[in-house]
C-alpha cells in the first residue's frame, strides 16, 4: 500500500513537471509571436531606426499572446492525446510487440479500431534500400544529382566577401587573421594551392571545393537518413525527408558556397548523430571508433567557427548536469578538453605565428547596438557615460549609423575610434552596465530588433539565406553557366526566382517542439513503455488498451521506445543557437543556424522513434 502511494506521488510529480514544460513552451512561443507582430521591418536590415523599429505593446499584443499561448498548449495536448496513432503513422512498430499487449477478446470484437492498428503493425521490411551500404550511396547520389543544376548553372559556386577573405591570403599574400577561422582558411588555402601546383585555374579550384563540400553535406544527410531507417521510420517518411533535401533551395545553394557554415553545421549534426547512437546503445560510448568520430566532430565544431568552442562548453555542462552524467562523464570531459585546446591554440599558437585575433568589436555587436539605441532614442545617460561614448564617435554619427537589425554599420564605421574600446574594455562594460540599469526597456528593444529573425516564427529575409553570386573581385573569379554552354539555354532565372522560405525562427520552434514532445512522451510515467508485458504503461491517446479505460499498453521489448535522455541529441544545435543569440551581428542569417535546416528530419521525428535497431 505504501509502495503504491509512493508511486502515485512520483507519478503526480512527473505529471506536474510535464505540465510545466508544456505551459512554458506555450507561453514563450506566444510571447515570440506577439513581440514579432509589433516589429516593423522595412525589408532591408541596413535601414535606420526610423524604418526598422518595435512598436509598444498594447491590448492587441496581449490578446495575441493569450491566443497563441492557449492554442499552443491545446495543440500539445492534442499531440499527446493522439501520440500513439501518430507514432504508428511515422514509425514501423517492432514485430510482435503490438500484438502481445492486446487481449484476444479485444481483437475478436467486430468493428474494433484495434483491427486497423494491427493491420499497420507489420514488421519493418527486411533488407530495405537503406539496409546496406548501397542504400547510403543511393541517397548520396540522389542528393548530388538533384543539386547538380545549381552547380552547373552557377559554376564554380558562390563566393562572397567572407569567402574572399579566406582566399586572398593565399592568392595575394594578405595577412592571415582569425576573423575568419584559421583552420577554415587553411582548408581553402589547400584548394587555392592546387591552382598553383597543378594546371588548374582558380575557378577550377573553387569548383573542386564546391564538389568536395557537396559530398560532405550529402554524406552527412545520407548518414542521418540511414539512422532514421534503422530506427524504424516508415518508407514514405524517409522519402519525404529525402525529397525535402532535394527540393528546398538552401541545400544545393549551401553545398556550393564557399562559406565555413556548411561544414561547421555538418560537424554539429554529426555530434547529434553520435549522441543518437550513444543514447540508443549504451556500449557505443566505449567503442573506439565512436570515440574517434566524436573527437573529430568536436575538432570540426571548435575550429570551423569561433563560437564553436563555446557551444562545446554548453554541451559539456548540460551533459554533466543531466541525469546521465555518470554515463557521459568521459564524453563531457573530452568535449571540455577540445574546447580548451581551441582557446589554447587561439591565444598561444596563433600569436606565435603572427596571426591576428578577431577584432574585439566583432565580439560585442549586440552591446554596441544597445549603446547606439540608447543614444538614438535619447535614453537616460550621465556625463561620464556620454563622455565615453563621444570618444568613440560623435552623437550624430551614433544616430546615423544605428541600424537596429545590423550591427556591422556600427562596428565598421569609418572614422570611429573602435580601438578606444579595445584599450578600455573595463570602462566599456562599466558604461554598458550603467546604461542598462537606466534604460532596460531600450536595451531589450535593441536586443529584440537585432535578433528577432532567429526567434520569431514565420519571418524570413533574403539576407544570409540563399546567395547565388560571386562578389566582384580582382582574382579572376567569375561564374559560368555551363548548362547554357552545353544546351544553348539557361535555367538561371528559374533557379534565382525559385525560393522556399523556412526562416531561422521557424526552424528553431520546430526543433524545440520536437524536443518538448520527446521529453513529454519519453520521460513521463504516462508515456513510458515497459519492457514487460502487462506492466500497465501507456501511450497517450492510443485506442489500443490492455484494460478498459486505460491508455495503450504496448510491451517494450527490443525495438520499442526507450528510456530517458534523448533530449541530449538536441544539445549541439541548441548550444549553437544560444551562442548566436548572444552575439549575432544581424537579425537574419540562416547560415548561422544552418544545422537546424539539415537536422530537421531527425529533430522532428526523434520523439516517435523506437529504441532498438
Amino acid at each position: 500500500m505504501v509502495g503504491r502511494k509512493g508511486k502515485k506521488r512520483i507519478g503526480e510529480s512527473q505529471g506536474r513537471k510535464r505540465y510545466l514544460y508544456a505551459v512554458l513552451y506555450a507561453i514563450v512561443l506566444g510571447f515570440s509571436v506577439a513581440a514579432g507582430s509589433n516589429i516593423v521591418f522595412g525589408g532591408d536590415v541596413s535601414l535606420s531606426y526610423t524604418e526598422n523599429y518595435m512598436k509598444p505593446f498594447g491590448i492587441t499584443s496581449l490578446l495575441m499572446f493569450a491566443a497563441v499561448s492557449a492554442a499552443s498548449f491545446a495543440g500539445i495536448q492534442v499531440l499527446l492525446r493522439f501520440y500513439g496513432r501518430l507514432r504508428l503513422l511515422f514509425v514501423y512498430p517492432a514485430q510482435g510487440n503490438l500484438q502481445r499487449g492486446i487481449s484476444k477478446q479485444e481483437i475478436a470484437q467486430k468493428g474494433s479500431s484495434i483491427r486497423v492498428e494491427l493491420q499497420q503493425a507489420v514488421s519493418q521490411p527486411k533488407d530495405g534500400v537503406f539496409g546496406k551500404r548501397r542504400g547510403f550511396l543511393l541517397v548520396l547520389l540522389l542528393l548530388l544529382v538533384s543539386w547538380l543544376p545549381y552547380l552547373l548553372s552557377f559554376a564554380p559556386g558562390s563566393v562572397l566577401d567572407d569567402s574572399l577573405a579566406s582566399i586572398t591570403p593565399w592568392a595575394n599574400g594578405t595577412p592571415l587573421t582569425n576573423h575568419h577561422p584559421v583552420v577554415y582558411s587553411l582548408l581553402v588555402g589547400g584548394f587555392v594551392s592546387l591552382s598553383k601546383i597543378l594546371p588548374l585555374s582558380l575557378n577550377a579550384a573553387v569548383l573542386l571545393y564546391s564538389l568536395v563540400q557537396s559530398v560532405c553535406l550529402a554524406g552527412t544527410l545520407a548518414a542521418m537518413f540511414c539512422r532514421l531507417q534503422r530506427a524504424g521510420v516508415r518508407r514514405w517518411v524517409l522519402a519525404a525527408g529525402i525529397g525535402y533535401a532535394m527540393i528546398v533551395p538552401y541545400f544545393p545553394a549551401y553545398a556550393m558556397i564557399l562559406w565555413k557554415d556548411p561544414l561547421y553545421s555538418c560537424a554539429l549534426l554529426w555530434l547529434s548523430l553520435l549522441l543518437f547512437d550513444a543514447v540508443r546503445k549504451e556500449e557505443v560510448l566505449s567503442d573506439r571508433a565512436w570515440q574517434i568520430k566524436w573527437f573529430l566532430a568536436l575538432l570540426g565544431t571548435a575550429f570551423l567557427r569561433n563560437n564553436g568552442a563555446f557551444c562545446l562548453l554548453f554541451m559539456a555542462a548540460a551533459l554533466l548536469l543531466s541525469g546521465q552524467r555518470k554515463r557521459f562523464f568521459y564524453t563531457a570531459c573530452m568535449t571540455v578538453i577540445v574546447a580548451l585546446l581551441f582557446f589554447t591554440v587561439q591565444h598561444t599558437v596563433y600569436p606565435l605565428c603572427h596571426i591576428a585575433d578577431t577584432e574585439y568589436t566583432e565580439k560585442i555587436g549586440i552591446p554596441l547596438q544597445q549603446l547606439a539605441a540608447t543614444v538614438a532614442y535619447e535614453g537616460k545617460m550621465g556625463e561620464e557615460e556620454r563622455e565615453f561614448l563621444l570618444k568613440i564617435m560623435p552623437e550624430q554619427e551614433w544616430k546615423e549609423r544605428y541600424a537596429p537589425c545590423l550591427a556591422d554599420k556600427i562596428k565598421w564605421t569609418d572614422g570611429a575610434n573602435m580601438e578606444y574600446i579595445s584599450q578600455n574594455k573595463r570602462s566599456f562594460w562599466k558604461v554598458w552596465g550603467n546604461l542598462l540599469l537606466k534604460n532596460p526597456a531600450i536595451y531589450l528593444r535593441a536586443y529584440g530588433m537585432d535578433t528577432f529573425g532567429f526567434w520569431v516564427p514565420g519571418v524570413q529575409n533574403r539576407y544570409g539565406y540563399v546567395d547565388l553570386y560571386i562578389t566582384e573581385n580582382n582574382l579572376g573569379l567569375h561564374q559560368t553557366d555551363l548548362i547554357q554552354k552545353l544546351f544553348g539555354s539557361t535555367i538561371r532565372p528559374l533557379l534565382k526566382k525559385r525560393m522556399i522560405w523556412i526562416g531561422s525562427g521557424t526552424l528553431l520552434w520546430m526543433t524545440l517542439g520536437g524536443m518538448l514532445l520527446d521529453i513529454l512522451c519519453r520521460e513521463g510515467s504516462g508515456s513510458k513503455i515497459s519492457g514487460r508485458e502487462g506492466s500497465g504503461s501507456k501511450i497517450p491517446g492510443s485506442k489500443i488498451s490492455g484494460r478498459e479505460g486505460s491508455g495503450s499498453k504496448i510491451s517494450g521489448g527490443e525495438g520499442e521506445k526507450g528510456g530517458k535522455g534523448d533530449w541530449i541529441i538536441y544539445l549541439p544545435a541548441l548550444g549553437n543557437a544560444l551562442t548566436v543569440l548572444l552575439a549575432t551581428p544581424v537579425a537574419f542569417s540562416l547560415r548561422y543556424v544552418y544545422v537546424f535546416a539539415i537536422g530537421l528530419p531527425l529533430y522532428v521525428l526523434l520523439p516517435f522513434l523506437r529504441e532498438g535497431e
